[in-house]
């Protein structure tokens, strides 16, 4: 039951119609784990991010 009172009150997060995820969001995550120490793997967020499956996506199916 706390569950369904819980829901009730959460904010739902925005999703791009077209599959692109918030890369400000995904940045700061990214940033949030390697300053705590989470990772501390060499690859930066640039090399980690393709975004390609979603541009092909878009280009084929059009832009919403």
């Amino acid at each position: 039951m706390f569950t369904w009172r819980l829901l009730a009150i959460m904010e739902m997060p925005y999703v791009d119609p077209n599959g692109m995820p918030d890369m400000k969001s995904v940045q700061a995550q990214y940033e949030w784990w390697v300053a705590k120490g989470f990772y501390k793997g060499q690859k930066t967020f640039n090399d980690m991010t393709d975004l390609s499956f979603v541009e092909y996506a878009t280009q084929k199916l059009g832009k919403q």
